[in-house]
């Protein structure tokens, strides 16, 4: 989300490319960036330094 104007997706394909699109509320789409050599990370949830 970008505040209350707009939606951002990111597209991914199997073979690494990628694609940014901005949605605004009035529906219209923009492609904002591109390119290629994605790579799928796993979100680690960090503990505050606590144990």
């Amino acid at each position: 989300m970008v505040g209350n104007s707009a939606v951002i997706e990111v597209f991914v394909s199997a073979t690494g490319t990628w694609t940014m699109l901005m949605t605004d509320v009035r529906g219209r789409s923009c492609i904002v960036a591109a390119g290629d050599g994605w790579e799928s990370t796993l979100a680690v949830a960090v503990n505050g330094g606590q144990a």
